[in-house]
């Protein structure tokens, strides 16, 4: 129908309506890093600079940002969403600064920076209210889709009952609304339950997060809850099953083409190799793992991965103390610097339990008080 159309910008504006449906609809059923959708937001960027108006050239823009969103590239990802802003007029384009300080704040959590995260999605959902905005740049619900990102940022920062809170409310939402594609962004999201070692929680959830997947095709939500529901798995001790579930599901992050928490999802399998006894194996994937991020800039998980890695490098025993110790006061360093309440309390345990084991139980005791004694800076991030 769009070629019956006669040349011109009309026809130029129709196709840029349809690029955008097919690039929803793409993410579901492909993922939202995924070729397929690549495609119509590459054309979306060329006819948004065809048409030359400045906020045809930002819709290109931002799809190409959200991509970046997903792919966890949240260096690019960043640079471009500055750019958007500098286009950006507040009073003419204000739907799409929604878009905009969205993707920003996603980025800006994936890649570790929690303050600047939270004020940022704090100004898009004003955005939104303000433009009455249903739903997100990739169609969640928006209430539902802020509470969850900020249930696993308040889980890090170590705000545990508001990130609770927050991801029981999220669900909520999604399920009020009957809209599928939020109620399974809902289920399987919270990374929070994961990284509070809530296994049971975990498996409910992705098992029926899962489900809900496969019946209508949600290809990004079927793979997360497969790597979540397997992780679990390995926590509880069934860990063959486990790391078999998030082999398939890395896999198909793999074909995909990308998940803002790929890298993380890669050191969990690891970690289920290492388990298994495949520790040259887990440690040769965690390298490639924590070098990748030093590339994009997905360093949410990053003080956790170089925990991971100093728990790995035990498992070759006493001589390797002195190695797994440095990987625990390397995690402690950027963990703190990212002011990861949760990364530091972790780690702090695990360097403790180490000191501890090596005879050196004034330092472990010193080790383990300083984040006991520490509290979380609410008023850093700008949100009571």
């Amino acid at each position: 129908l769009l070629e019956r159309l006669p040349p011109g910008t009309e026809r130029l504006r129709a196709e840029m309506t349809l690029r955008a449906i097919e690039s929803t609809a793409a993410f579901s059923v492909y993922g939202g890093g995924s070729n397929e959708r690549e495609r119509p937001i590459r054309r979306m960027c060329d006819i948004g600079e065809q048409i030359g108006e400045t906020d045809q050239v930002l819709r290109g823009l931002v799809g190409l940002s959200s991509l970046y969103v997903v792919r966890g590239e949240c260096t690019r990802g960043l640079e471009l969403t500055a750019r958007c802003l500098e286009l950006a007029d507040p009073s003419r384009d204000a739907d799409l600064l929604v878009d905009i300080h969205w993707n920003e704040g996603l980025l800006a959590d994936f890649g570790g920076d929690l303050p600047w995260a939270l004020a940022t999605l704090k100004d898009g959902l004003a955005y939104a209210q303000r433009m009455n905005r249903t739903f997100s740049p990739e169609r969640f619900l928006f209430t539902a889709s802020f509470k969850v990102n900020l249930a696993n940022a308040f889980q890090l920062l170590g705000r545990i009952g508001d990130s609770v809170k927050l991801a029981e409310e999220a669900l909520q939402d999604a399920r009020d609304s009957k809209h599928l594609f939020s109620i399974c962004f809902a289920l399987t999201a919270p990374v929070c339950m994961l990284w509070r070692r809530e296994a049971a929680t975990v498996r409910v959830h992705m098992e029926e997060g899962i489900a809900l997947a496969e019946q209508h095709g949600f290809a990004t939500f079927l793979a997360v809850g497969r790597v979540y529901h397997g992780s679990a798995l390995v926590e509880v001790g069934q860990i063959e099953a486990g790391v078999e579930e998030m082999q398939e599901a890395v896999a198909s992050f793999r074909r995909m083409r990308g998940f803002p928490r790929e890298q993380y999802a890669n050191a969990l399998l690891a970690y289920g190799y290492a388990r298994l006894g495949h520790s040259e194996q887990a440690l040769s994937m965690l390298n490639a793992a924590l070098a990748h991020i030093e590339r994009s800039g997905q360093k949410a998980e990053q003080a956790e991965m170089l925990r991971l890695k100093g728990e790995i490098v035990l498992m070759r025993g006493r001589s390797a103390l002195p190695e797994a110790e440095s990987c625990f006061h390397a995690a402690l360093d950027v963990a703190r610097a990212q002011e990861a309440k949760w990364w530091e309390l972790r780690t702090s345990v695990s360097l403790a339990r180490l000191l501890r084991d090596t005879g050196r139980r004034d330092e472990a005791r010193t080790t383990v008080a300083e984040i006991y004694n520490g509290s979380p800076k609410a008023s850093t991030c700008g949100i009571s």
